[in-house]
């Protein structure tokens, strides 16, 4: 899992996981009236040195690189603090349900280019 999301009361979650569990927060990529975003730090996973010789042999990492990771892990997992007060600005009924419908890049499924001029929020070719 890349990450995890919930929506909290923003300032009470970052100072809960900083205090109780030491956890702390990126600073915020959203931070408006009705949106506040951050990611916490992520969590360390560890990797075999199975996975990454392979990685250094082929130069996609540095043996510097390789040894770091091997040693204190690679950046894994982490939480999506997400507050969220005054709806969904930007989305509406309609738009959503069109952006969730619409063909996704590789669909076999055939979209009238009416259909897909609103889906992309252009007018269609004559």
């Amino acid at each position: 899992m890349h990450d995890l999301e919930g929506q909290f009361d923003f300032e009470r979650l970052r100072d809960d996981l900083q205090t109780e569990h030491g956890i702390a927060h990126m600073p915020a990529f959203s931070d408006f009236e009705y949106l506040r975003q951050a990611f916490t730090e992520a969590e360390p996973w560890p990797v075999t040195e199975a996975r990454l010789a392979p990685l250094v042999a082929a130069g996609h990492l540095t043996a510097e690189r390789g040894d770091a990771i091997a040693r204190d892990g690679a950046p894994g997992s982490h939480l999506e603090n997400l507050e969220r007060r005054g709806g969904y600005k930007g989305f509406t009924r309609t738009t959503s349900r069109r952006r969730c419908t619409a063909p996704t890049r590789g669909s076999t499924r055939r979209v009238p280019r009416r259909e897909a001029a609103a889906v992309a929020g252009r007018a269609p070719r004559r």
